[in-house]
């Protein structure tokens, strides 16, 4: 599997025809699929047995949570479904949590939501929301309620046993092992959690998950909005009790208006520090246009901020407009835009037209790639496959790359040059990846010689290999199979 996974990935980026490259991604998307089986299985076995162990560690709760959701939204816009999302300010900053498992726990949850709620593209559109709420009990409940085809009540346990779907049609229609639930309700209990379904067929369905709250550390790193006031057009209302508790999160005050002549009479009394936001409908771009002149008419340049499900780049042209997506609507987007001083000023937001961007990509990626054909790479991999991934991989790089199959060539090869970045395979024959990295550090010390990093490849990313990884010096982890763009990242670190 990584070897196919790999040289597929490597032909990806020739050139081919269309026809090819619709072979290649549907070649790619199958393999995808395939891969997600035997992970669920062996994922699912581990934990029947108790061979999953929990690492729990010091987890900032907001970043986790917009980075998890982060993930899912590229799979919910190619499923024409909708996602949204809702953060409790009144949660920790900082909690202990195993991160990995409870991401896999809404990674589920919510591919199985997109999953079940996607239409056919250019009709109505699917809804998915995410919660992530602190409960009366003190418990941190994650919610994802779906609008998709629901489940029967006389269905609604057995969805939670290996290899059960609700209808016997519905893994020919929507893909899937069944065994997605299984695993959220093994780890949701490994967890100490509780787990909780409803269902109406043809309605949805709502999920939510229990877990207890352990190291909770300072509030939510909301910014201090205290003293200010927002005055909020509101063209679609159904996200007002989102905003409302994302704005007076930290004492800021809203007045809220559903007419635009009402909205910018009240704008004559704001105060410069104030700020105007504008909610838009789906097709709200003329209104957009039509307030911001009135607003800059009226009241010079008071920040706008426009919360829309349309491109940041429709407002590019107005240097005191900022906009953030309603799809997914993240609490960090809204509050770093609302504490700027200049929107424009504010690099994270800054809006680039499109053929700027592209052509700051690819002037980014010469000097990359410049950067990446100076190196001299030591590769110690056993497996012919998987040495041929590497070689094409890193040829499109440019380096200067040497293969050896074992861990004792490996060494024997350090020790005549010194190379700038070595990669290690942690099982091969003779000497493996830890051993020769133990052996590689103990001559650097011995030898005064400089430290080369060497970055580990294994497609057993468990707590165990990994902490041995670190133990015995090894900087970094790259897991099989992985894609150009993580070679790419992971090489660049030790380069940098």
């Amino acid at each position: 599997m990584n070897g196919v996974i790999g040289l597929i990935d490597t032909l990806s980026a020739s050139e081919l025809d269309r026809d090819q490259r619709r072979v290649l991604q549907t070649m790619q998307e199958c393999l995808s699929s395939l891969l997600r089986i035997i992970d669920d299985i062996l994922d699912s076995s581990k934990l029947e047995t108790k061979g999953i162990n929990l690492m729990p560690e010091r987890t900032e709760l907001l970043s986790w949570f917009e980075s998890s959701i982060a993930a899912l939204y590229p799979i919910a816009s190619n499923k024409n479904v909708r996602l949204k999302v809702h953060f409790d300010p009144d949660l920790p900053q900082f909690v202990e949590m195993d991160q990995g498992r409870i991401r896999q726990i809404l990674s589920n949850l919510g591919n199985n939501a997109i999953k079940f709620s996607s239409k056919e593209r250019g009709k109505e559109l699917g809804n998915v929301l995410v919660c992530l709420n602190r409960t009366f009990d003190n418990s941190l409940t994650l919610v994802v309620e779906d609008d998709g085809i629901g489940i029967a009540d006389d269905k609604l346990q057995e969805i939670f046993e290996p290899f059960s779907q609700a209808e016997r049609h519905t893994s020919a229609w929507y893909g899937g092992t069944g065994l997605g639930l299984t695993i959220v309700r093994q780890i949701v209990h490994l967890l100490d959690g509780e787990i909780e379904i409803s269902s109406c067929v043809g309605s949805g369905t709502k999920i939510s998950v229990h877990l207890p709250i352990i190291g909770a550390e300072n509030e939510t790193n909301a910014p201090d909005l205290d003293g200010k006031t927002v005055y909020a057009y509101i063209e679609d209302p159904s996200c007002n009790p989102v905003l409302d508790k994302y704005i007076s999160a930290k004492g800021a005050v809203t007045r809220k208006f559903w007419e635009k002549t009402a909205f910018l009479d009240a704008l004559l009394s704001s105060a410069p520090d104030d700020l105007a936001l504008i909610v838009l409908s789906d097709t709200g771009a003329l209104t957009a246009v039509e307030l911001f002149n009135a607003i800059n008419a009226r009241c010079g340049k008071l920040k706008i901020l426009v919360v829309s499900a349309l491109p940041t780049k429709t407002f590019a042209d107005y240097e005191n407009v900022c906009a953030v997506s309603r799809f997914p609507l993240f609490p960090t987007e809204l509050w770093s835009a609302m504490e700027a001083d200049d929107f424009h000023e504010n690099e994270k937001y800054l809006v680039i037209p499109s053929d700027q961007y592209k052509k700051t990509r690819e002037l980014e990626h010469e000097r990359v790639f410049e950067h990446f054909a100076e190196l001299s790479i030591l590769v110690a991999e056993d497996n012919a496959v998987n040495r041929l991934v590497m070689a094409e991989k890193l040829k499109q790089l440019g380096c200067d790359v040497t293969f050896v199959e074992n861990g004792e060539d490996a060494y024997n090869a350090v020790c005549k040059h010194e190379y700038d970045v070595i990669f290690c395979d942690c099982y091969m024959p003779k000497l493996n990846g830890f051993e020769f990295t133990e052996k590689l550090r103990a001559m650097e010390i011995s030898s005064g010689r400089k430290r080369t990093p060497v970055i580990a490849t294994t497609a057993n990313p468990f707590l165990e290999t990994t902490n041995q990884c670190f133990d015995v010096g090894m900087d970094q982890i790259l897991t099989k199979p992985f894609r150009f763009e993580q070679l790419e990242k992971v090489l660049s670190l030790p380069v940098s």
